[in-house]
C-alpha cells in the first residue's frame, strides 16, 4: 500500500512539472508572437524596430506605435470607395518611409534628433486625423491628404 501512495505522489509531481514546462513554453511563444506583431507597421509589413519599442518610452518608440495604431485599422478597412483605397495606399507608403526613418533617428544624438521629432509629432497627429476620417468615410479638406503623403517630417 505504501508503494502505491509513493507512485501516485511521483505521478502527481511529474504531472505538475510537465504542466509547468508546457505553460512556460506556451507563454514564451506567445510573448515572442506579440513582440513580432508590435514591430509590424500594419499586417504584413514588418519594420526593423528595436525590441524595446514594444513598450518603450522614447519619443521614437511612441511615435512608431502611434503610426502603427493609425495605419493598422486603415489597412484593415473594407470598402470599395476609390478615395479610401487610394488614400490608404498613399498613407501606407508615407508611413513606411517615416517609420523606417524613425528607427534610424533613434540612433542619432538627441540634440540633433529633437527638431525632427517635433516635426514628426506634428506629422503623426495629421496622420491620425486623416486615417480616422478615411475610416469613418468623412470628407477630407483640400490638401489634408497631402499633409501626410507629401510633407515628410524628415525633409524639412
Amino acid at each position: 500500500m505504501g508503494i502505491l501512495v509513493l507512485i501516485a505522489v511521483l505521478f502527481v509531481i511529474v504531472g505538475v512539472v510537465v504542466a509547468a514546462v508546457a505553460l512556460f513554453l506556451m507563454l514564451r511563444k506567445s510573448s515572442q508572437t506579440q513582440l513580432q506583431k508590435s514591430t509590424q507597421l500594419y499586417p504584413g509589413k514588418m519594420i526593423e524596430a528595436p525590441d524595446g519599442w514594444a513598450l518603450g518610452h522614447s519619443p521614437e518608440a511612441r511615435l512608431f506605435r502611434r503610426i502603427r495604431d493609425a495605419v493598422t485599422p486603415l489597412h484593415n478597412a473594407t470598402g470599395t470607395d476609390i478615395s479610401l483605397i487610394d488614400g490608404r495606399v498613399q498613407i501606407e507608403l508615407a508611413a513606411d518611409d517615416v517609420a523606417q526613418r524613425l528607427v534610424t533617428l533613434g540612433t542619432v544624438d538627441r540634440a540633433v534628433a529633437q527638431p525632427v521629432l517635433a516635426r514628426a509629432e506634428w506629422w503623426v497627429a495629421a496622420l491620425e486625423s486623416v486615417a480616422g476620417k478615411l475610416i469613418l468615410g468623412q470628407h477630407l479638406e483640400v490638401g489634408e491628404l497631402d499633409q501626410v503623403t507629401k510633407q515628410n517630417p524628415f525633409s524639412g
